[in-house]
């Protein structure tokens, strides 16, 4: 026995196996060699027994080919254990001169063919070839058969749970009812809710007309039909219906159509609702919304009061605010008019004290000059002798070296006071409401010419200016905002210190800080030194409003007021400004900084702490 094996060159899913079972071992070659050329795989024997061993044990066999007539057990009987086995698989018969009715009977037992010996090639590759192909039609019809079985008991199963679904949604569906009828009105469906709302048990309704439990009662008696009934629509409408237990109540009712596939009306389905309670509801809202609208009406009249006395109230606010303001920037003024006075005064003291020298001088030049004339007039040496004696007695040769120092020195103290003039006129000048660009330095440097005053006999000032670009801003305001910084600073030293005025650029910004070496802020005060009236100096020395002004102004400029202090050390101020100033508003027009209306709310600081500090506010 030989079993040879070589890829099929038939297409399909069969293996394309072939047992070979026939007493004649020539026979079998013969017929093992045609078929593994053809690209079959056969497998091979001479026995009856040992086919129906290879046949059990390695089985998937598509074709078998076998002799009728065998010793020990016969074609047959093969056949018949090979079908039962395997239904689909195909036997061809081998047989020769003068067994056709073996033959015959073999095909009546379910062999697909015959054929004779000798085995015409040919033929046998046909009968092999087809045989196959009906093995492969048989698969498929019994995986079709299978596949439609499954898909018919999926289908069942699913029209069982829907079914099942569609009963537990008609029983478990208690608060709306639900009534099925045919096309009569005869009702075939009454479910649980219907049972609960009307009163009746649906073995009671089986067979009525549904139109009896909706349509008034002289439709009733006049027996109206659904057409009538179903004129005007059936769209949660409201009707009035009576219950078993005679009562009455008010359901909103919706029909609908059953439609078959001709298009013709098999039936309607009817659903609603008890609503009567809703109606009610809807009745005590009506009258809650007419009371609620009084009411209303009552609250809006006494909230329309309040506004106006609020409106009052607010109105004097704003005016005691807008004299606190007044009040700070008041005592501001006084501040910088009695430091201004001071330093106005020295330059003037000098040239008072010059112009009382000149005047001497004068007198003096005007004695020598009548010794000249007379001089002139008179001659010889007396007169010239009287000259010289004036000349060495009103010191004549010091007058006119000294005069021209004397005159310098007026005219320094001149300059010094029209600068001082200056600086206070840009100090005090109205912004008009314009940004303008403006060299914050000189800003710097003319705050500190008017509060030199306030500094000169507490600290040393340092200055370390670098070079800033022009910046959009409102000068004076921030004149105000150095000035109160700057004074903040002197008053926290308390014997002799250093105050630092810096300024430099980081990308679009510029920075200018004021640092003091004084006494530093407690750290329960440095969150609350810029909120409005917050002051540590003695009660009549200030308003409280410096900081909060400041730190108002720079964040209208769109910059910022970061704080550092240490207690003995010392504090610094850093003060952001944009280069592009404030950015403006939807109208094209930035907001003025000098509006201070909004100081009665509280502002909080942007205060960012490193160590706890102060500065002497």
């Amino acid at each position: 026995m030989t079993e040879n094996h070589k890829t099929p060159l038939v297409a399909g899913d069969l293996k394309q196996r072939i047992l070979i079972v026939d007493d004649d071992p020539n026979i079998v070659q013969v017929i093992e060699q045609a078929l593994t050329f053809k690209g079959y795989s056969t497998r091979s024997t001479t026995a009856g027994e040992e086919a129906v061993r290879i046949f059990h044990d390695e089985g998937e066999f598509d074709v078998v080919l076998t002799d009728l007539i065998l010793p020990g057990i016969s074609g047959i009987e093969l056949l018949e254990i090979f079908k039962k086995q395997d239904p689909t698989c195909e036997v061809l018969v081998l047989t020769g001169f003068g067994s056709n009715d073996k033959a015959v009977e073999a095909l009546k037992k379910g062999a697909y063919d015959y054929l004779k010996k000798p085995t015409n090639i040919d033929e046998l590759f046909i009968a092999v070839s087809n045989a196959i192909e009906k093995k492969r039609l048989s698969v498929e019809n019994i995986s079709y058969q299978m596949d439609l079985e499954r898909l018919v008991e999926e289908r069942s199963w699913e029209l069982v749970k829907t079914q099942k679904f569609v009963n537990s949604v008609l029983e478990g569906s208690t608060e709306y009812f639900i009534i099925a009828s045919d096309a009569e009105g005869q009702i075939t469906l009454f479910n649980s809710g219907a049972e609960r709302l009307l009163g009746y048990q649906r073995s009671e309704v089986q067979g009525l007309n549904a139109i009896q439990f909706f349509a008034d009662p002289a439709a009733r008696e006049e027996s109206a039909d659904l057409e009538s009934f179903f004129k005007d629509g059936m769209i949660d409408q409201t009707h009035i219906v009576t219950t078993r237990n005679g009562r009455e109540i008010t359901i909103s009712l919706t029909v609908t159509p059953i439609w078959d596939e001709s298009g013709n009306i098999v039936g309607y389905t009817w659903i609603g609702k008890d609503v009567s309670d809703a109606l009610a509801l809807q009745d005590k809202l009506k009258e809650y919304a007419q009371n609620l609208e009084k009411l209303v009406e009552a609250r809006t009249a006494e909230i329309q009061e309040r506004n106006r006395c609020l409106e009052e109230t607010i109105n004097q606010l704003n005016s005691t605010q807008m004299q606190l303001l007044q009040s700070e920037k008041m005592a501001s003024i006084g501040q910088l008019a009695a430091g201004v006075a001071h330093e106005i005064n020295n330059p003037i003291g000098f040239i008072n004290s010059n112009l009382s020298t000149l005047k001497k001088y004068i007198v003096n030049l005007k004695d020598y000059c009548r010794g000249t004339d007379r001089l002139f007039d008179n001659g010889g040496p007396e007169a010239l002798e009287e000259l010289r004696r004036i000349k060495k007695f009103k010191k004549i040769d010091f007058i006119l070296e000294d005069v021209a120092s004397v005159i310098e020195e007026s005219i320094e103290g001149t300059e010094r006071v029209k600068s001082i003039v200056q600086d206070l006129k840009d100090f005090s000048h109205q912004d008009k409401g314009k940004l303008v660009e403006y060299d914050l330095n000189n800003s710097l440097k003319s705050t500190l010419n008017i509060v030199w005053n306030e500094l000169k006999y507490k600290a040393e000032v340092i200055q370390d200016l670098g070079h800033l670009p022009l910046v959009r801003c409102y000068p004076q305001q921030l004149n105000q905002v150095w000035m109160n910084l700057l004074v903040n600073a002197a008053h926290a030293i308390t014997d002799k210190g250093q105050i630092t005025v810096r300024s430099y650029q980081t990308n679009d910004d510029v920075f200018l800080e004021i640092s003091d070496t004084g006494s530093g802020i407690p750290p329960e005060n440095l969150k609350k030194i810029f909120e409005p009236f917050f002051t540590t100096k003695e009660v009549g020395k200030g308003t409280g409003l410096g900081l909060s002004l400041s730190y108002r102004i720079i964040e209208r400029h769109g910059g910022s007021i970061e704080v550092q202090s240490q207690i003995g050390k010392g504090t610094v101020f850093r003060v952001r400004l944009p280069i592009q100033g404030p950015a403006e508003h939807a109208e094209g027009t930035p907001e003025p900084p000098g509006n201070d209306s909004a100081l009665i709310d509280r502002i909080e600081p942007v205060a960012q702490l490193v160590e706890p500090e102060e500065v002497g506010a």
